[in-house]
């Protein structure tokens, strides 16, 4: 009796565990909710994200994109992200050629590729890229994913970060929030 009802916990704490995604095995992020959070959509109301609801979020769209940008304006720069995810029309053809385009426009940048990878984000194609920098004289890490949605739309969505001071923390929170998109119908 008590072996049967120690597997029954093992089992059912197995089964409550969530899966980890793609990004997250990755990068070695454990799932991470936050707390007193909001759902922003944006301006068209073909997506959304949840973000804890003291960052400030700016919305923005024209004919070919809609856009959510947020960030925790309460820390210092170099102990936050920032976020910004675009839906944006046209065809994204994920191959070599662009995954080169992409590299080629972060060397011309000054950038330093660090990873990337052809992967699945939410049943969808996506293809992401992490790389180095300088700006404003702080290490600058970008994350950069591109999501093809359909095949006349598709997302692009980043992720800023300054600094080395707590990286891994940081990176793995902004792909908590990124986790959270949710595109609606």
């Amino acid at each position: 009796m008590k072996n049967s009802f120690i597997l029954l916990l093992l089992i059912l704490s197995i089964l409550s565990c969530k899966q980890k995604t793609n990004l997250q095995k990755e990068f070695i992020c454990e799932t991470k909710s936050f707390s007193n959070t909001e759902i922003v959509s944006d301006f068209n109301n073909t997506f959304n994200i949840t973000v804890p609801k003291h960052w400030k979020t700016q919305l923005y769209f024209n004919n070919l994109q809609t856009q959510i940008f947020t960030a925790d304006t309460t820390k210092n720069l170099t102990n936050t992200y920032t976020l910004n995810f675009e839906y944006n029309s046209g065809d994204l053809i994920i191959n070599d050629d662009f995954s080169n385009k992409i590299i080629k426009d972060l060397n011309q940048n000054n950038y330093i590729l660090l990873k990337s990878k052809n992967d699945v984000f939410k049943n969808k194609p996506s293809i992401w890229f992490v790389s180095k920098g300088k700006k404003s004289d702080f290490d600058y890490f970008y994350f950069e994913l591109y999501v093809k949605q359909t095949n006349t739309n598709y997302f692009k969505i980043t992720s800023e970060i300054y600094g080395d001071k707590n990286l891994d923390e940081r990176f793995c929170e902004s792909i908590a929030v990124i986790e959270t998109l949710k595109v609606l119908d």
